[in-house]
């Protein structure tokens, strides 16, 4: 099956139309059912990916062109695979995050060292660090949406009923792996975004924060004390399947389990404002 990765140029500073390209799509058969994707901060013009649950653990390193440049597999089991977020420190985080059905007590997050894309075969990558997290008292949720905000790491819940997700962290700074779950840190409700999100990734200078649907991808800035307030949106095509989104400078990419190649090209509500990290 072959993804669809779809560029969202948002200029930043005006309120004036956008685009939405079609970029060509990913060939690579082994990345099947594509879940998560990150820019790489390293390397320029990478962007890593990885599939869903059931797939191999591993993570594909690919070009602007949708070309796998690169192919590392992971030294930790993927239960339920569902994003992947990068910080400034070059290290990849997997989001082990997925819970469909909600019995899982304890979900997790793996610290990788990125790799040299354009390396040959090597051994599995070693998680150099494991953070392992209970629900809270008001119970499991899924989530599918993960990004690097400061020394946290942070999640964003998945419903179908059309509630407003709540935002979750976690610290860095502390990792007991399996055997200590730490406890998530309520960062409020994300507004104005009522269906099942797929996907999240905040912007390298901590600013904008972009979270897709299947059909949707909203773009928020900051407001002060934690809380985010929406100010772009765009609607994507019907029934392409949506899972992942990462920004590229002052660009999207969003990807999809479509396998369509035409551009699309409509317009979008561009950022403009916005708060400080």
């Amino acid at each position: 099956m072959h993804y669809l990765i779809l560029a969202l140029v948002f200029p930043l500073g005006y309120q004036l139309p956008g685009q939405l390209e079609r970029l060509p799509s990913v060939q690579d058969s082994r990345l099947r059912e594509l879940s998560g994707l990150t820019a790489s901060r390293k390397y320029p013009g990478i962007f890593w990916a990885h599939g869903d649950s059931g797939n191999p653990p591993a993570l594909f390193a690919l070009d602007r062109q949708g070309q796998t440049v690169g192919r590392f597999a992971v030294q930790a089991p993927n239960l339920d695979w569902e994003d992947v977020a990068m910080d400034d420190a070059g290290h990849l985080y997997v989001g082990d995050i997925g819970n469909n059905l909600r019995v899982l007590p304890i979900r997790v997050i793996h610290e990788v060292e990125e790799p040299d894309p354009t390396r040959g075969p090597e051994p599995p990558l070693k998680p150099l660090r494991s953070f392992a997290y209970r629900f809270p008292a008001s119970g499991a949720f899924d989530a599918e949406a993960l990004f690097v905000d400061g020394e946290d790491l942070v999640l964003i819940e998945k419903w179908f009923d059309r509630r407003e997700p709540r935002i979750w962290s976690l610290s860095r700074k502390n990792s007991a792996g399996l055997g200590k779950p730490a406890e998530l840190q309520d960062r409020g409700l994300l507004p104005g975004f009522p269906e099942p999100v797929t996907g999240a990734s905040l912007s390298a200078d901590g600013r904008w924060l972009a979270v897709c649907s299947t059909r949707v991808s909203r773009v928020y800035g900051r407001a002060g004390a934690g809380a985010w307030v929406l100010k772009a949106a765009v609607e994507l095509p019907g029934d392409e399947g949506y899972e992942a989104v990462a920004w590229d400078g002052k660009d999207l990419v969003i990807a999809s389990e479509s396998g369509r190649r035409d551009r699309w090209i409509a317009p979008v509500v561009e950022l403009s404002g916005g708060g400080k990290p």
